[in-house]
């Protein structure tokens, strides 16, 4: 009889394996076995993707700002330099919330509300 896939924990700090074996004496039966450092730098290199690709590229756009709204050149620079501001300012106080009041998945949650007011907000105006 086949079995369900179960979880299998590991004290050697890896990922829990996934055992996929459909019969005891099967071949292709593997086990995916990710080291634990693996996964968080993988996901790390993911979220500074996702944090500074954003921030950084953003100044592609200050010309065409600057064109659009009519203003000096050091006008819309700065839309840029507060949006740097406000993402490093927004970590301290994510820090400060985190080991005090606040579990890291409600400052995760309360960050992507922002940051979907951040977006949303100016396509209303």
């Amino acid at each position: 009889a086949r079995q369900p896939a179960t979880m299998k924990g590991s004290p050697d700090g890896i990922v829990p394996e996934v055992d996929t074996t459909a019969a005891p004496d099967s071949k292709s039966a593997r086990t995916c076995r990710i080291p634990q450092n693996a996964v968080i730098v993988g996901a790390c290199f993911v979220s500074h993707i996702a944090t500074f690709g954003p921030l950084y590229s953003f100044g592609v756009f200050v010309p065409e700002l600057k064109e659009h709204f009519d203003v000096e050149l050091s006008v819309a620079a700065s839309i840029v330099s507060v949006m740097i501001a406000m993402q490093f300012f927004g970590s301290l106080l994510a820090g400060l919330l985190i080991p005090h009041t606040l579990s890291h998945r409600a400052v995760a949650f309360a960050g992507a509300f922002v940051v979907l007011l951040g977006y949303a907000g100016p396509s209303l105006a």
